[in-house]
């Protein structure tokens, strides 16, 4: 074993770190997480120190750190960074605060509720129907707006359950923290899709010695029919990705995505 530094000035004698027995390596992250790849993805950082450290001169100097011990702050560095990532899900993502935004785009005049797309969906979908002029044909067609939502949100829940389930395949946390979180904020959208057409079916309910619906509350209800279209066909996007490509493909294998 080397010898500690001399003592100068009173001051205790700073430790010397030797190979041997340097803190532990602390394991790091290859990559930020992605789809393909597992959160268990680890590569250890090995000591940068090859041989005992020995005390020079230049450590007695006066000086609060020897030189020694600078050199080892950025290795130590290193494997605090490595210990903090390894706690975390998903590693932060740089962005500045003058990057975030600050202001809500106002909703148009077609688009009432100022909603954004949480899947991010970019593809088509159907044109809704026409929406009837005629009272009954009016609440019969509303009525089937709101058990049609309901229908795409129960199939929203079951896509979520089967990507959690881990029953055809194991996501990466990225991944279902994303479709879990886009899901949610779908489902809220639908429910308060649901209130807007309820209240419309009561106060058409409320009309009376009136054969035909007026023009606004057509409006209201043709503002409605494109999320929930929207919402379909991301529905269909979602089970069809998920049956093909780990159901069908992969049958009782379960896998890392």
């Amino acid at each position: 074993m080397t010898s500690a530094p001399r003592n100068i000035s009173n001051r205790p004698a700073l430790p010397v770190y030797h190979a041997e027995c340097d803190a532990p390596s602390f394991p790091t992250k290859t990559q930020a997480y992605s789809e393909s790849e597992s959160p268990d993805a680890l590569t250890p950082i090995s000591s940068t120190s090859g041989q005992p450290a020995t005390p020079a001169d230049s450590e007695t100097s006066g000086s609060a750190i020897s030189e020694v011990t600078a050199k080892l702050h950025p290795d130590l560095d290193r494997k605090l960074e490595a210990l903090v990532f390894a706690e975390e899900i998903v590693p932060p993502r740089g962005q500045s605060a003058d990057d975030l935004p600050t202001e809500v785009p106002a909703p148009t005049s077609r688009d009432p509720f100022g909603f954004v797309c949480a899947f991010g969906f970019t593809g088509s979908f159907d044109e809704p129907p026409a929406v009837p002029r005629t009272k009954g044909a009016f609440l019969t067609a509303i009525r089937g707006e709101i058990e049609g939502i309901g229908m795409i949100q129960r199939g929203l829940q079951s896509y979520q359950n089967a990507i959690n389930s881990r029953k055809y395949h194991t996501f990466s946390p990225r991944f279902l923290i994303d479709q879990n979180t886009a899901t949610v904020i779908t489902l809220d959208q639908l429910d308060q899709i649901t209130t807007h057409l309820k209240k419309l079916e009561e106060e058409v309910q409320e009309m009376e010695n009136e054969e035909e619906v007026r023009e606004e509350l057509m409006e209201a209800f043709r503002q409605a029919q494109p999320w929930v279209m929207r919402t379909r066909a991301i529905l269909r996007h979602c089970h069809v990705f998920y049956k093909i490509n780990f159901v069908l493909a992969t049958g009782t294998q379960n896998t890392q995505h």
